[in-house]
């Protein structure tokens, strides 16, 4: 085992303890890798799983302060264990067994001297393909999940569901993601910090596949017509601060734009999610 490399995972546990526990199952049964598993609890009532025995890890059990936040709790544990990379792991999640291998040798990311974001294919639950990635245009203030060819316009990123980061990569963040973001944007944000140093890539695997049950932990959703309220105001939240931080000359357009989003709420009656779309983005408290 001592040839294999030493990969980071990090799992949040929020909520959904059996989807937890069947990540982790998925996780013990991955191929040609060590693992040193981060396995962060920040759901109310602090009842993560245990760890499987056949896995070396660590419980982190923190104050819900959003994704980004727990995933740096994981970062900081893991660039203690000398790993060579990590992967960032939904527990909706669930990796077939030469996933994670199969991500490492189709990415080249240990190789590279170069920061390297490398995402898995994600499968629905019936086998067929949910994404090999996404892409995000900025003038349009919208994106897409790509289910087959290669973007040619917009920012290609890997699903942060399954997001691998190399040494180089981490090395160049500082281990942190941006603790602004509660929840969406992550990837993306990372992807344009990291498209900042020459050689920076960014990939997506074939052969790595993971089912994703999208949106089961976080109420996400599979479309943005199906998001909860919650989601909705965090999404419309992060993505303000992505083009205040990103593309301030773009805000005056995405304001616009963000008017015509809540109409279409509204005029389809759900006020509800109008509401959410309107306070996230223009910085309101929820109730």
């Amino acid at each position: 085992m001592s040839h294999f490399p030493t990969i980071g995972i990090v799992v949040i546990h929020f909520s959904g303890i059996e989807l937890t526990k069947k990540c982790l199952e998925h996780v013990a049964q991955l191929t040609g890798v060590n693992i040193r598993l981060a396995l962060v609890d920040n759901g109310e009532f602090g009842d993560a799983p245990p760890i499987p025995s056949s896995i070396q890890g660590k419980v982190i059990r923190i104050e819900n302060h959003g994704f980004s936040h727990a995933n740096n709790a994981g970062f900081q544990w893991l660039k203690e264990q000398a790993v060579d990379a990590v992967w960032l792991l939904n527990n909706d999640a669930f990796p077939e067994p030469r996933a994670l291998e199969n991500l490492i040798s189709d990415s080249q990311a240990l190789n590279s001297s170069y920061p390297v974001a490398a995402g898995s294919l994600l499968l629905n639950e019936n086998g067929s393909i949910q994404a090999r990635g996404g892409v995000w245009f900025p003038a349009k203030g919208t994106g897409l999940q790509v289910v087959s060819g290669q973007p040619a316009h917009g920012i290609p990123y890997p699903a942060g569901a399954v997001l691998l980061l190399n040494r180089p990569a981490l090395d160049s963040l500082d281990w942190k993601m941006d603790e602004r973001y509660f929840l969406y944007f992550e990837e993306l944000d990372l992807v344009l910090r990291l498209s900042k140093i020459p050689g920076f890539k960014v990939l997506w695997s074939e052969t790595s596949k993971v089912t994703h049950l999208e949106g089961a932990s976080a109420g996400s959703g599979h479309a943005h017509h199906d998001r909860s309220a919650f989601s909705e105001y965090h999404f419309h939240r992060s993505k303000r601060l992505f083009y205040e931080k990103n593309f301030p000359d773009l805000l005056g357009k995405i304001v616009f734009l963000q008017v015509a989003v809540v109409g279409k709420r509204l005029l389809k009656g759900d006020l509800k999610r109008a509401v959410a779309a309107w306070r996230g983005f223009f910085k309101k408290p929820m109730d």
